[in-house]
């Protein structure tokens, strides 16, 4: 008797919303400017540009991308800039769909950063699992980039990130992380900056002839880091800095390292895993963090003359406990750099309150020591 119910009240309700459906409102895609990218840059004191990426039917040749353009507007605050985007091309904003947010070098230099992205989360504009990343100049001139090897801006950014995110020198932030780490002791932060790297493609000649044209494409860098603190622009680091992040906060499942051998030869390791344990002490004010590396030898390179030592495939002990050794130092040489700035980057602060229960919200991060061991385990 209930199954029979329940088949009856599923076969009404099937049959309410076949014949109501027609009457709901209607809003097709073609009435929405779909945006997959969407970037944000300071113009003014009081006013903001923003750049949407979105989906077109067509491509177009300044564009990036064969079915996108870029849109821009300016305004006092994100939603009228939004609003003169709609105004202008008679289409909807829609984020639903954006995975790709771009700050501009003068945002992210401007204490207007946290509100901006607070703002974007507060009022449900963009998925919290967004990828957050800032940039070198402009976020529309990087949206707008004509891409090597294809594709838009938008999608490149986030298959890199997606493809080798934690990938030893590149890092990845979601813009909900980047909102926890701004509530965290010490308020420190960090996001990834990308720069473009200009890059030429021959284009045979429509005509006869020797010359041949070159069509300028970019390429994105990748391996950078910025820091801030609170909405206080510290510095941008180079690839060391995205692999002492990686190695303590993040799980490698791919990676590489680069070390120098007993002769000078180079020796490329490919990172398959990492395990970062930290420890708190108390007393002397210090953290202990024991990083295991799990890796093998992917490569050795030998730039001598007689190529005396390219033909191995194996290391020794003794250059095993250099890349112990050389990735310790770059965590610690990476970590002193933020103790100049007071930046606490990787949450030391937050870790001494949660399991000591110690309080160093105004303690200078020069007063907190850092002890890094690494133990490689070759497979």
């Amino acid at each position: 008797m209930r199954r029979s119910r329940k088949w009856i009240f599923t076969l009404a309700a099937v049959c309410l919303f076949l014949f109501c459906g027609q009457y709901l409102p209607e809003e097709p895609l073609k009435s929405k400017a779909m945006a997959v990218g969407f970037g944000i840059d300071l113009t003014g004191k009081e006013t903001v540009s923003i750049h949407l990426q979105i989906l077109t039917g067509s491509g177009s040749k300044q564009q990036s991308g064969s079915n996108t353009r870029v849109l821009s507007a300016e305004g006092a605050t994100l939603g009228e800039a939004a609003y003169k985007i709609s105004r202008k091309t008679g289409l909807a904003v829609s984020l639903t769909h954006c995975n790709v947010v771009i700050l501009g070098e003068s945002l992210l230099k401007s204490p207007s950063v946290y509100a901006v992205l607070n703002y974007l989360i507060c009022n449900g504009y963009l998925s919290d699992n967004a990828c957050l990343i800032s940039c070198k100049g402009s976020a529309g001139d990087l949206l707008s980039s004509p891409i090597g090897f294809g594709g838009n801006a938008s999608v490149y950014v986030r298959e890199i990130i997606g493809m080798y995110d934690s990938f030893g020198d590149i890092t990845g932030k979601k813009l909900r992380e980047f909102v926890v780490d701004y509530h965290r002791h010490g308020q420190a932060n960090w996001l990834p900056f990308v720069t473009r790297k200009k890059i030429s493609e021959e284009i045979p000649p429509s005509s006869g002839g020797e010359n041949v044209e070159r069509k300028e494409n970019y390429l994105f860098e990748m391996n950078k880091v910025a820091v801030l603190v609170k909405n206080k622009f510290v510095g941008v680091w180079d690839a060391p800095g995205a692999v002492a992040v990686n190695c303590l906060l993040n799980k490698i499942s791919k990676g590489q390292i680069q070390t120098i051998g007993e002769h000078g030869e180079k020796i490329d390791w490919y990172v398959l895993k990492n395990d970062c344990k930290t420890s708190y002490d108390k007393e002397n004010l210090k953290v202990n963090a024991d990083l295991k590396v799990q890796a093998l030898v992917k490569e050795i390179i030998d730039y001598s003359e007689d190529n005396a030592h390219v033909d191995r495939l194996f290391v020794t002990k003794e250059e095993e406990k250099r890349f112990e050794k050389d990735l310790a130092d770059i965590i610690s040489a990476f970590y002193s750099e933020m103790q100049k700035k007071n930046a606490d980057v990787f949450g030391f602060k937050e870790g001494f309150f949660s399991h000591c229960r110690i309080d160093l919200e105004d303690v200078p991060l020069s007063e907190i020591g850092l002890e890094v061991k690494v133990e490689l385990t070759r497979t």
